[in-house]
């Protein structure tokens, strides 16, 4: 494959490339170069790039520094690589939103897509995220921005509640059934999905049912130590 340099006009694209090009999250790149992944973000914003970061990028991926600097030379390639150059970088603000199309859950591959990680899965985001007022994120949501996450439902379990393509939010602090409530909890295949928990006050180990709304679909009873909990979904987000 071969990237044509009018493709990579910027060292922001140009630092993306090459961190796809070793398929490598923010995060990775960010731990290799010993700095942050809200620095990498940034750069592939187009903010805060110095020439000592193109230095340091160059030395440790050995690429040119011209090339990365100016974008003279021969643009870096790989065999067998599909580069996305006009992908977008994954936001490093906001309230990010899981891309459940593209849902990996515990299993497959990111194939270089900007994940958030959370124990032992990794869920792809979309490269743009979510913005609400301060006052909204303090005094209704009680969370901070990097506290909950967006996701769009799929599947009439939890109708009329909630129904499938609908946003809900989850605030990944609250991850403890009590009270009782809607959680978004990881399924067989750890994909994320709503459902309601009640938790049963009997007995010495925890056990909880998960309940659908939509009565058409069975409840089940389980111990709370064979659940994943993501969190507690405090929003919805619904067109009228």
């Amino acid at each position: 494959m071969t990237i044509l340099a009018a493709r990579l006009p910027y060292p922001k694209d140009r630092i993306r490339y090459i961190r796809q090009l070793n398929r490598l999250s923010q995060e990775k790149f960010a731990e290799i170069l010993g700095t942050t992944r809200g620095a990498v973000g940034n750069w592939e914003l187009g903010k805060g790039i110095k020439l000592e970061n193109l230095r340091q990028i160059s030395e440790k991926f050995e690429v040119s520094l011209d090339w990365l600097s100016k974008g003279t030379g021969r643009t870096p390639n790989g065999p067998d690589i599909e580069i996305d150059v006009d992908a977008e970088p994954r936001p490093v603000s906001g309230i990010l939103e899981i891309d459940v199309r593209a849902g990996l859950g515990g299993g497959g591959s990111t194939d270089g897509r900007e994940v958030r990680h959370d124990g032992n899965y990794a869920d792809p985001v979309k490269p743009e995220a979510w913005h609400f007022p301060t006052r909204f994120m303090r005094d209704e949501m009680r969370a901070t921005e990097n506290q909950v996450i967006i996701l769009e439902t799929n599947g009439d379990s939890m109708e009329p509640t909630i129904g499938s393509g609908e946003r809900i939010i989850v605030h990944t602090g609250l991850r403890t059934p009590s009270p009782d409530g809607i959680f978004a909890l990881r399924d067989t295949f750890g994909s994320i999905v709503a459902k309601r928990l009640q938790v049963l006050r009997r007995g010495d180990a925890p056990r909880v049912l998960i309940i659908s709304d939509n009565k058409s679909h069975p409840t089940e009873e389980v111990g709370l130590d064979e659940i994943t909990i993501v969190g507690r979904v405090i929003w919805g987000l619904k067109r009228l």
